[in-house]
């Protein structure tokens, strides 16, 4: 083989380990790439190549030729073709030899990053013995020069697989600075937090939604809010459940901060128009209609008007509260026997097993009781049309709110949102379980914000 040819083979084999390091260790980082050709490549690979040419092109008897084959050759020593001769050979057993030794490099480093030593060893231990024949016959049939090629045989498959060991390396962003300056009231420098963040995460969901939130509720701009939330809402890649959330967010901005239940309808139609005939768009329907079509009347007061919107943060109880102060258990205990001397007399009486329940969770601090007396009204064979969501609603609020249990929680909001789709506190429980799971996102990145960065990774040579 030619020069050029071994030439070639060495840069197909240089690329060839440049990325699987790169996908498996340096993962985009240009530093670390920076420094591994510049000392890895030149002393691993050309140095090597330069001592080759050197030992080989000597005319010195204390340095003789190890090319036999160019001995013979009709060349005249030290000419340029003597010289691209003797290296040729050089270049291509000196790249195979230093991508098995890169590629076994890599693997303990592998190893020493993410631990999970054993299963490592294990994989590295079952393609040893597959890979054995192949190995053993490329290392007998070309000596010593083809050491190197068997090599690659044998590692290249075990650091290929060891992908699927390796823990999902996918940076993701990071706004615990951001949130420690909301704490703060530096509502400037956690607008620039997370302005950061998302140049590198373009598309980031939840960076967006945070943004538009400072400026709705920190920087009174519902404009700018609102501006955002429909730049986001555009991106291709959106789900509709992220799409429908940062709506409902926009809404709740308008309802809140700038009181103005126009804007709320007017955001709220645009899930409809944007997700027509879809699940989501239907309780986007219900919370509009119950917002008001009249914006408050002229004069700066607020019509003296009340009305409910659907839950979100929580959900609405089903039914009155009995009106017993928490501390004085002896008056609620004694209202609670009487309602039990009624149901005893009449064991269908909806009302006053709802009243019972109530007493019983909200002021006798007995939630389990509570919760039983709503569970018999839930098997009741002919129960109040549009009563069985609220009794989940009220059951799922005291296994979060009174138990503190939100596993158990979570199944009731999900029973909800399956099984009673059309209703209001559907809408709520919906909502409720997708703020907890943003609320999980989050709390998940702030330990890694905090964590020290790991050191720089060890290089070959």
């Amino acid at each position: 083989m030619g020069f050029l040819g071994s030439l070639m083979i060495a840069g197909i084999l240089a690329g060839f380990v440049f990325q699987y390091w790169d996908e498996r260790l340096f993962a985009g980082n240009r530093a670390q790439i920076k420094r591994w050709l510049m000392d890895w490549l030149g002393k691993g690979l050309i140095l090597p190549v330069v001592v080759w040419v050197f030992v080989n092109c000597g005319r010195h008897p204390m340095v003789p030729p190890l090319v036999r084959s160019v001995i013979k050759s009709k060349l005249a020593p030290g000419s340029l073709g003597w010289v691209l001769a003797v290296t040729a050979p050089g270049v291509l057993i000196i790249a195979t030899y230093w991508t098995t030794v890169s590629l076994a490099w890599l693997f303990t480093q592998l190893i020493g990053r993410h631990g999970q030593w054993k299963e490592h060893l294990v994989l590295a231990g079952v393609w040893t013995f597959i890979t054995a024949l192949p190995v053993a016959a490329v290392a007998w049939a070309g000596g010593w020069p083809a050491a190197g090629l068997a090599g690659i045989v044998m590692w290249w498959p075990i650091v290929h697989n060891a992908k699927d060991l390796l823990p999902d390396q996918r940076p993701t962003p990071v706004y615990a600075r951001a949130v420690a300056k909301l704490k703060f009231g530096k509502y400037g420098e956690a607008e620039e937090a997370i302005l950061q963040e998302l140049e590198k995460f373009e598309d980031d969901f939840d960076g967006w939604l945070m943004l538009a939130g400072i400026y709705a509720n920190h920087f009174h701009d519902l404009s700018e809010a609102e501006r955002t939330v429909l730049q986001l809402v555009n991106q291709p890649n959106l789900l509709p459940g992220q799409v429908s959330v940062a709506l409902h967010q926009l809404a709740d901005w308008h309802l809140k901060a700038g009181h103005d239940p126009l804007a709320a309808r007017r955001v709220l139609a645009e899930i409809g128009r944007r997700l027509p005939g879809t699940h989501l768009a239907r309780m986007a329907e219900l919370r509009r209609n119950q917002i008001p079509d009249q914006a408050p009347a002229a004069g700066g007061e607020a019509p003296a008007r009340t009305y409910r919107l659907p839950v979100t943060e929580e959900v609405a109880p089903a039914t009155p509260t009995v009106n017993h102060p928490k501390g004085d258990h002896h008056a609620a205990a004694a209202a609670a026997n009487a309602l039990v001397a009624r149901l005893e007399k009449d064991p269908n009486d909806v009302a006053v097993r709802e009243q019972l329940a109530t007493l019983l969770a909200e002021t006798l601090d007995r939630p389990e009781c509570g919760i039983e007396q709503l569970q018999l009204l839930l098997e009741m064979p002919a129960a109040p049309e549009g009563k069985a969501s609220q009794w989940l609603a009220r059951i799922a609020e005291w296994h979060i709110a009174l138990r503190l249990d939100w596993d158990t929680g979570r199944v009731c909001l999900e029973r909800i949102v399956r099984e009673y789709p059309m209703t209001k506190e559907a809408f709520g429980a919906m909502r409720r379980l997708q703020m907890r799971d943003m609320d999980v996102k989050l709390a998940r990145r702030k330990p890694r914000a905090l964590a020290p960065k790991p050191g720089a990774t060890p290089e070959p040579g």
